[in-house]
């Protein structure tokens, strides 16, 4: 029972950083100062010209202090780090009655870990400090954005194979592994954002892909929570005092 409660607040964290991660990005932008790689002088976030790692800048393109908007994306990725990892251990146990789907979760689990430290990554290591900060915040985002496919086949497997487990959720993945794939696509082989149009395709691909993975897991989570409290209640009853 008093595991139950505890994988019942895990995943209830998993849905509050959701939530939270949601609001801190986008006050990360409204506190940026502005300037974008094409154009320095501009005012403010835009939307289709900013990538969010501009947000964990520093300085802005035109050398101001970026603090402000700095501290909330690195808060929001580290909320997204110690969500998924705690999510992603709670989620392994879910099959524990499926050899199968139990193996399955087990690697795509520490897959998620790894990746889950990479987004960490990606909010600490700016990448306007120097030349070796690039290359290692550069290697997060692939890290973190490839690595979640591999997680998220293995989820969506386990959960189809695993009776006890709704399809409903397996399907979830599997709209997300499609949405992920095309945006592996747009990152490895798509137009380099050196030209108008490529970076226009690049940063709107990128929010697409983050705002998405941030829902589909909120979904699970919610799913999850769902799942625990059905679990939980049979427990209650009969731990329940009888009244005559």
């Amino acid at each position: 029972m008093y595991w139950l409660k505890t994988k019942k607040g895990f995943v209830l964290v998993t849905l509050i950083s959701c939530v939270l991660f949601l609001i801190l990005t986008v006050l990360a932008m409204v506190f940026y100062p502005g300037g974008t790689y094409n154009d320095p002088n501009t005012i403010g976030y835009s939307f289709i010209d900013n990538y969010f790692s501009d947000l964990g800048r520093i300085n802005t393109f035109l050398g101001e202090t970026n603090i402000v908007s700095r501290s909330l994306l690195t808060t929001a990725l580290t909320l997204v780090g110690v969500m998924l990892v705690s999510y992603f251990i709670i989620f392994a146990t879910f099959f524990e009655n499926n050899k199968i789907s139990k193996w399955l979760s087990i690697i795509g689990t520490i897959n998620g870990v790894i990746c889950a430290i990479a987004y960490m990554g990606i909010g600490y290591l700016s990448y306007d400090i120097n030349s070796t900060y690039l290359t290692w915040h550069t290697n997060f985002v692939y890290t973190a954005f490839t690595g979640s496919i591999v997680s998220t086949i293995l989820y969506m497997i386990a959960i189809f194979h695993d009776k006890d487990y709704r399809n409903f959720f397996g399907w979830i993945y599997a709209i997300f592994t499609l949405i992920l794939l095309g945006y592996l696509i747009i990152l490895y082989a798509g137009p380099a954002s050196g030209t108008p149009t490529g970076r226009l395709i690049q940063v709107l691909g990128q929010k697409v892909i983050v705002y998405t993975e941030i829902i589909i897991f909120g979904i699970q989570a919610f799913g999850s929570y769902r799942m625990l409290s059905r679990m939980a209640d049979p427990i209650d009853q009969d731990q329940s005092p009888v009244i005559d």
